[in-house]
């Protein structure tokens, strides 16, 4: 199995360190760079691919924000999640990095396995994404001509297949592909599983969550409770309602990401589905109906 790499950009010599020995001796390849303009450098060579990268915040010269924005504004590398490290916990600190597009975060000072638990989730991440974005581009269809669908699902495979397939309806389909897919999976596991954010942290943290929900999906409870999805095409957009048979939840509270949730290993999918993949996203039903849409002749 291929190594991940991840980029550690680190300006103080004894943290870049404790860094790299904790990423290696958990299997992780490593690059290191002294600065923000070193880091730039080994990601736009090309030589080394790079899985995710370790950004500080605060470093003379070049610091992690302005780094930051030049990676999420290169098509060639915007895709690579970003874990930035800081001692500025203020919210608006925080908010800036979120809104540059860092959904993850990590306060200094910070234990190992804090800082390896968050790469993992980082990568778990990317890794779902990616798997969805391959699908897409694997596939051509005639379903950009469909007018109107309705379609049913229970389980987390049949929300991947079809969130691959409705998003080759869309002008940039592998943007909202996670969109998709971060809507369809919420349905199923805080919808129609009620399993709620608390319960998550607690199955993810002793690594029992896909596991749990293949548990649940079994159980007389929820065997037979349904995802519907209904697509129509009303005034040059595409609109995509999401309904599960759950009791709603504070769609609110997660439409965009919180300092807070930053620093936790999931609560980023409802956030990230808004961010890049859709012109709108709202809730209908109590949060029980995700109603969420895409231009037509012009992507967001």
């Amino acid at each position: 199995m291929t190594k991940q790499t991840i980029l550690i950009v680190e300006d103080e010599d004894v943290f870049r360190n404790f860094l790299g020995i904790s990423l290696t001796s958990e299997g992780y390849e490593t690059v290191e760079a002294e600065n923000g303009m070193r880091g730039l450098e080994i990601l736009q060579s090309g030589d080394i691919p790079v899985d995710l990268i370790l950004l500080d915040r605060q470093m003379p010269g070049l610091n992690g924000i302005e780094v930051l924005k030049e990676v999420k504004s290169d098509a060639a590398f915007s895709h690579i999640p970003v874990v930035m490290q800081t001692a500025a916990d203020r919210n608006e600190d925080i908010v800036e990095g979120i809104e540059a597009g860092a959904y993850y975060y990590l306060i200094k000072p910070f234990k190992a396995e804090v800082m390896l638990s968050i790469v993992k989730a980082a990568l778990d991440d990317r890794k779902r994404h990616r798997l969805l974005q391959e699908e897409v581009s694997k596939n051509s269809s005639a379903i950009s001509l469909m007018e109107f669908g309705s379609f049913e699902f229970k389980d987390p495979s049949s929300a991947h297949h079809l969130a691959t397939f409705l998003a080759l309806m869309c002008p940039n389909p592998e943007a909202v592909v996670i969109g998709l897919g971060e809507l369809m999976m919420n349905a199923i596991e805080h919808g129609n599983l009620a399993i709620d954010y608390g319960r998550k942290t607690e199955l993810i943290d002793a690594q029992n969550w896909e596991s749990e929900i293949d548990r649940l999906l079994g159980v007389s409870e929820h065997k037979d409770k349904k995802v519907s999805v209904t697509v129509l095409k009303p005034d040059e957009k595409l609109e995509f309602r999401i309904s599960d048979e759950g009791g709603g939840f504070e769609w609110q509270n997660y439409i965009d990401l919180e300092p807070d949730r930053a620093r936790d290993l999931h609560g980023r999918g409802i956030a990230l589905a808004n961010k890049i993949s859709f012109d709108s996203l709202t809730y209908e039903d109590n949060g029980a109906t995700a109603i969420a849409t895409v231009p037509i002749v012009s992507t967001k």
